[in-house]
């Protein structure tokens, strides 16, 4: 089975034109939750897009394990996640 997040939350965009530089501020916040594996592949998957984000914070909980054992025990984390980008004015 792939580890990925289950559900986002929560997701608001902002823009905002930064004056005299032609590009566009964009502001990301999103609540991500979903087991441990999956929310690691998708913050590996955005570091490694062609694009530039500045992360302005990261923060996790952990919700609950889930699974019988200690070897299919799985993490549920619940992620808050504030980031900016910026795109060239067309």
């Amino acid at each position: 089975m792939r580890a990925r997040p289950r559900a986002v939350q929560d997701l608001k965009f902002r823009e905002k034109e930064i004056s005299g530089r032609n590009v566009n501020e964009i502001e990301i916040e999103a609540q991500l939750d979903g087991d441990y594996a999956g929310i690691v592949r998708c913050l590996n998957r955005l570091q490694r897009s062609k694009n530039t984000y500045v992360v302005d914070s990261l923060g996790w909980i952990r919700l609950r394990a889930a699974g019988r054992g200690t070897r299919h025990r799985r993490e549920t984390v619940k992620v808050s996640l504030h980031l900016r980008s910026y795109f060239r004015k067309t």
